[in-house]
C-alpha cells in the first residue's frame, strides 16, 4: 500500500508539472499573456504548477522521513496554495462572467492597475492566514497519520471554522458566475458590442468562453468529491479499503492538472501554440542532427 501510495503521488507531481510547464509555456510563446482574457488563465495555471511542484513534492518528501517531521511547513505550503488556486478559478469565473455578461464594462473593472492588485491580493490573502497556525498566533497544523497529511482543519478553535468561511466566500461567486454565464448564453440575442463582428461570430465565441469555463469548473468541483465522501463516510479509515482512499486522495490532487489540460484542449489558440511549439522542436533537432551528419562528412573526406 506504502509503494502504490508513492507511486500515484509521484505521477501526480510529474504528469502536472508536465502538462502546467506545457500550457504556460505555449502561453508566453504565443503572446497570449498580453490578452486581459488570458491574465487570470495563466494565474491558475501558475498556481497549478507551483501546486504540483511544491506542495505535492513537499507532501512526497515527508513520505520519506518521520511521520510528521516537516509538518507545519509541509501544512503550511499545501493549505496556501490550494487556497490560491481555488481564488484563482474564481478569477477566471469573474474575468469571465464579465467579459460574458458585462462586456461594455471589461476594460474597466479589468485594467492593468486593478488586475495587478487582484492578483497580488490573491496570493497574499490565504499565505497569511495560514501562517498564523504555523507561528503559533491562531490554529494549529496536526499530523493525520491514517491520510499523511498536515492538517489545519482539525483544530476546534475558531480557526477552523474561519477557514471553512472563507472557503465558502471562495468558492459562491465561482458558483455564480457558472449559473450567470450559462443563463447568458442561452438566452442572450444582444447585439454585438466588437466593431467588425457579427452576432454569429461574437456568439460562438461566447458559448466556446463559457463552454471552456464551465468544464473546468465542473472537473475541478468533481474530482475532490470522493475524498470529501470517504471524509465523511470514513474518517478514520477504517470501514473503507485504504485503496479508495488512497484513490480519492489523489483524484483531488489531480483537479490541479486536468483542469489545465481541459481547457487547453478546448481552446483552439492554445492547442496550436502547443502543435506549433512541438513541430518546430523536431524542425530544430532535425535541423541541429542535419548539420552533425555534413559535418561528419566534411571530415571524413
Amino acid at each position: 500500500m506504502e509503494i502504490f501510495r508513492k507511486i500515484l503521488y509521484l505521477t501526480n507531481v510529474s504528469v502536472g508539472t508536465c502538462v502546467n510547464i506545457l500550457v504556460i509555456a505555449a502561453i508566453v510563446y504565443g503572446k497570449f499573456h498580453k490578452q486581459k482574457l488570458f491574465t487570470f488563465v495563466l494565474n491558475l495555471f501558475i498556481s497549478n504548477l507551483l501546486f504540483c511542484t511544491i506542495g505535492i513534492t513537499i507532501s512526497t518528501t515527508a513520505l520519506f522521513l518521520p511521520k510528521g517531521s516537516m509538518c507545519p511547513f509541509s501544512g503550511f505550503l499545501v493549505s496556501s496554495l490550494s487556497g490560491i488556486t481555488y481564488w484563482s478559478i474564481a478569477l477566471v469565473s469573474i474575468n469571465r462572467y464579465v467579459f460574458i455578461v458585462h462586456f461594455t464594462h471589461f476594460d474597466a473593472i479589468f485594467s492593468p492597475r486593478k488586475t495587478g492588485i487582484i492578483l497580488l491580493i490573491s496570493w497574499l490573502y490565504y499565505p497569511i492566514i495560514f501562517s498564523l497556525p504555523m507561528i503559533g498566533i491562531w490554529g494549529r497544523y496536526d499530523f493525520v497519520g491514517n491520510r499523511q497529511v498536515c492538517s489545519p482543519m482539525t483544530s476546534k478553535e475558531g480557526f477552523r471554522l474561519f477557514i471553512l468561511v472563507s472557503i465558502f466566500i471562495t468558492v459562491l461567486p465561482i458558483a455564480f458566475c457558472y449559473f450567470a454565464i450559462l443563463w447568458k448564453v442561452r438566452r442572450t440575442t444582444n447585439r454585438v458590442d466588437i466593431v467588425g463582428r457579427d452576432l454569429s461570430t461574437r456568439h460562438q465565441r461566447e458559448r466556446q468562453l463559457a463552454l471552456s469555463i464551465i468544464l473546468m469548473i465542473s472537473i475541478f468541483t468533481a474530482l475532490p468529491i470522493p475524498y470529501i465522501v470517504t471524509i465523511l463516510i470514513d474518517p478514520s479509515m477504517m470501514k473503507i479499503s485504504a485503496w479508495i482512499h488512497v484513490v480519492a486522495f489523489n483524484l483531488l490532487m489531480s483537479s490541479f492538472w486536468v483542469n489545465t489540460l481541459t481547457y487547453s484542449l478546448m481552446n483552439q489558440q492554445i492547442k496550436i501554440c502547443i502543435l506549433k511549439m512541438i513541430k518546430n522542436g523536431f524542425k530544430t533537432k532535425e535541423s541541429h542532427s542535419n548539420a552533425q551528419t555534413m559535418t561528419v562528412n566534411i571530415l571524413s573526406q
